[in-house]
């Protein structure tokens, strides 16, 4: 329960100081999110080879895809962290109920099972409970995850209702320097619109 209410506390908290920071924002067919201004996007030949490799270390699951990708702009390197990922899941309209019911699936065990060089070894809110933000409509879950060289990475993740299905939000960053991005990944995630069309009715 402790869990639940610090990230409670930290969306509440963080949401008051990120919106000091400058931002840019981005307006795409589906979605609009705003992102520190020194951050880029991800160019699309990137995000595209991503997936590849995403689906060669995963053949079991279900591919997954990336409609956008941004990241700090103080790299050289495309997916050096931190980064906030955007998948779009046109799986169909989810009812509210529906929706919330999403707290209850659980995915460790799939990424434990099925991909052998990822293991998430610590949940700060277990995946199967995630918690669920009234005030936003936004889903939350926070993870840590260690690959198979021994890196360390924590994510926060944000799943919103769309008229079509989903979109979820991915913020990751090496896990000694979380703390420092936490309240621009939540900043960025509450930022996210769906466009009209996306919009539920």
């Amino acid at each position: 329960m402790g869990n639940y209410i610090y990230l409670a506390i930290s969306i509440i908290l963080f949401l008051d100081v990120a919106t000091a920071q400058e931002t840019q924002t981005f307006k795409y067919a589906e979605v609009t999110i705003s992102i520190p201004r020194t951050w880029v996007a991800i160019p699309r030949n990137n995000l595209d080879m991503y997936e590849e490799a995403i689906a060669s270390m995963a053949p079991d699951i279900p591919r997954q895809t990336y409609a956008y990708g941004f990241q700090s702009g103080e790299s050289d390197e495309w997916f050096d962290y931190p980064t906030v990922l955007i998948q779009v899941m046109d799986d169909g309209k989810l009812s509210k109920a529906q929706f919330r019911s999403l707290q209850q699936y659980k995915i460790e065990n799939i990424i434990n099972d099925h991909v052998p060089d990822i293991k998430i070894i610590f949940n700060t809110m277990p995946l199967g409970q995630m918690y669920y933000d009234d005030a936003n409509a936004i889903l939350w879950s926070k993870d840590e995850i260690e690959y198979a060289d021994g890196d360390r990475v924590t994510k926060i993740s944000g799943i919103v209702r769309t008229e079509h299905g989903v979109f979820q939000v991915i913020a990751s960053s090496g896990k000694e320097s979380y703390s420092s991005f936490e309240q621009i990944f939540i900043s960025i995630i509450t930022s996210v619109m769906p466009s009209k069309d996306y919009e539920c009715k």
